[in-house]
């Protein structure tokens, strides 16, 4: 089921102005049409962690001007960091990857975390990367990608309003972790 079949049937009204504030989609689907985009206008926080393809759907909430304050995807995609790097008060990004499904975008991540992340600088207050992987050889690549080095902890630390960060990380086995000070 996409979206657009739920709203087909609201009435169109001259002066229509959308009030959706938050959106949390399971197993339907979120294409980026004018009349699905239309309701979402002044949306919020928006939930779709489950999205096959994200294409379209940044450029067209940016075309529109939504300011999302809260992002809950599946993919860590450039459209994503394309959209976020164009305005700010993002307050919560949430990132959760299935191994299975996700592409890994090196570029993405690199971009996401020294330029759009800094953008927001003043609002964001959580940022969460999750991988639901198993240990197989195959998963290790999107694994590896999300990881943290030395410059990526560097940028998170150039957040003040940071409070919450989840992250996952790859063992070397030891048991020993890395200590990230914010």
């Amino acid at each position: 089921m996409d979206f657009s079949d739920l709203v087909k049937e609201l009435p169109n009204q001259t002066n229509f102005e959308a009030c959706l504030k938050s959106l949390q989609l399971r197993n339907v689907t979120l294409s980026p049409s004018p009349t699905t985009l239309q309701y979402l206008y002044n949306l919020q926080s928006l939930d779709i962690p489950n999205a096959a393809s994200d294409k379209g759907i940044w450029e067209g909430l940016r075309f529109f001007g939504t300011r999302l304050k809260i992002i809950k995807v599946s993919q860590g995609t450039l459209e994503l960091v394309e959209y976020i790097l164009n305005y700010q008060g993002l307050e919560e990004l949430n990132i959760t990857a299935h191994c299975c499904s996700s592409k890994p975008y090196p570029e993405a991540r690199r971009r996401l975390l020294q330029s759009a992340l800094p953008n927001h600088r003043d609002s964001l207050y959580a940022f969460g990367i999750q991988l639901h992987c198993t240990h197989h050889q195959e998963n290790m690549d999107l694994a590896k990608l999300w990881c943290l080095d030395e410059a990526q902890i560097a940028c998170l630390q150039g957040l003040p309003k940071l409070k919450k960060l989840e992250v996952t990380f790859l063992s070397d086995g030891t048991g020993s972790g890395t200590l990230i000070n914010l």
